[in-house]
């Protein structure tokens, strides 16, 4: 239970009105139940109807709805969802950090430090960084046993099944270990990468992954492709790994699920990531003789895959899926941000020819498209007269000034300052800097005149 200081903290921290997005984040939970919330009158607020920031919800309203969740009796969990909620912790060392807790639980990683800070959960900090109890989360978690009774369910790596030898840890060479044949993400050599290594050295690797034995001999990694990556540089020969028999969709699932969730995804690797498990889901929706739930005949495999990532929708799912349609120079223009996701969205129209041709022609007008410029080169395609010289005319037009915009990557800010800080502290410290600088500027051309 939240104290005084805790309520007063977010009215400190927060405007005096926020968003739903705001809210599902300061009161721990899913967009559908802030929905629901917003919607029932729960939580009072003011409809704007509008398509983005819809709803206006004073700060106040959200204290008091924690005041009285907070006051309200907790119903006993069953004794079987604490059971699983202790199983999905069983292979986790005594003491997790900030992002093993986020895999865990499915919530963001500024989610999990504000537990500590609100003392949720037990954590010390020690080199910058908090150090959670395994006993005090766990507590926490049967404590709110309807929002993580699902743990286990839709993490792979954290599922203990007690109930099979194959569910046991082994030591298995690296050497043994082979990739998932269609695995959608990136494992670079990194700073964090390097971090995962240094760490492996001198802790060993905490968490085990998950693989699936091979006709031929050998194990399919599942779920630890970074973590095998972090033991080879970390001068490992074995790693623990949880040996299940897997059919290839339960196996792709898993793979997307394993890392979707985590923090910095290129956007190809969501494309491919989003396309694996749809065409897993789709496939099971085909067959009978799978143990796993069923999607719901009213509710399209897309939009349950938005649900699950915290996409906005379906349609967008199937956005990021039509990315992959592209030629792989250009998707790495779209990782790299020299394209921006709507115009890319455009280009994966163009057939494959005309994407190669659109290549040169960039290159000889040192431009890439515009969304504007983008639309009016797939309208040309689907009309079948794009060719080069269309090509170059579009790309050479002179584009509109654009209000600037400069994107920092989190994980670069938060080199700068204590864990603790929040994004809105961070903010406040870099325009306080930043007045600061322009002060002395302006004290520097004044003595040089």
């Amino acid at each position: 239970m939240a104290g005084s200081n805790s309520y007063q903290q977010i009215l400190d921290e927060y405007p005096e009105y926020i968003t739903k997005e705001q809210l599902y984040r300061i009161c721990h939970i899913s967009k559908k139940t802030a929905q629901n919330l917003l919607e029932s009158g729960e939580i009072p607020c003011t409809d704007t109807e509008k398509k983005t920031h819809r709803f206006l919800i004073a700060a106040v309203d959200v204290v008091d709805y924690l005041r009285r969740r907070d006051s309200e009796p907790k119903p006993e969990p069953d004794a079987g969802v604490a059971e699983q909620i202790r199983s999905a912790l069983a292979l986790y060392p005594d003491v997790l950090s900030v992002m093993q807790v986020s895999a865990i639980t499915g919530r963001y990683p500024q989610t999990v430090t504000k537990w500590c800070r609100s003392q949720y959960i037990k954590s010390y900090s020690s080199g910058g960084k908090n150090h959670i109890l395994k006993a005090s989360l766990t507590d926490f978690l049967i404590s709110r046993w309807e929002e993580f009774q699902n743990i286990g369910e839709k993490e792979a790596v954290n599922v203990v099944e007690n109930t099979s030898a194959s569910g046991q840890i082994r030591d298995l060479p690296l050497a043994e270990l082979q990739p998932f044949s269609r695995h959608p993400y990136k494992v670079r050599d990194d700073d964090a990468m390097q971090d995962m290594a240094d760490s492996v050295k001198l802790y060993g690797l905490l968490s085990p992954a998950i693989a699936r034995p091979l006709p031929g001999g050998g194990y399919e990694l599942v779920s630890g492709h970074r973590r095998k990556r972090a033991c080879e540089l970390a001068g490992l020969e074995t790693m623990p790994v949880i040996v299940r028999e897997l059919d290839d969709d339960a196996a792709a699932i898993l793979v997307v699920d394993s890392n979707l969730q985590r923090e910095g995804l290129l956007p190809s690797e969501r494309a491919f990531a989003y396309k694996l498990k749809l065409e897993a889901i789709q496939h099971q929706g085909q067959r009978k003789d799978l143990t796993s739930v069923q999607v719901e005949p009213k509710l399209r495999a897309r939009d349950v895959i938005a649900q699950e990532a915290g996409e906005s929708s379906g349609v967008q799912i199937q956005r990021y899926i039509r990315l992959t349609e592209l030629i792989p120079p250009l998707l790495d223009m779209v990782d790299e941000r020299k394209i921006a996701f709507n115009p890319a969205y455009e280009l994966s129209f163009l057939k494959q020819d005309e994407q190669q041709l659109l290549l040169d022609a960039m290159d000889s007008e040192q431009a890439t498209p515009s969304l504007s410029q983008a639309q009016r080169l797939k309208q040309f395609s689907l009309r079948g007269e794009l060719t080069a010289a269309v090509m170059r005319v579009i790309m050479s037009e002179e584009k509109k000034p654009e209000i600037d915009r400069i994107t920092i990557a989190g994980d670069t800010l938060r080199k700068f300052f204590p864990r603790s800080y929040t994004p809105k502290q961070m903010e406040e410290t870099i325009i306080k800097l930043l007045e600061q600088w322009q002060r002395q500027q302006k004290r520097r051309r004044a003595a040089e005149r």
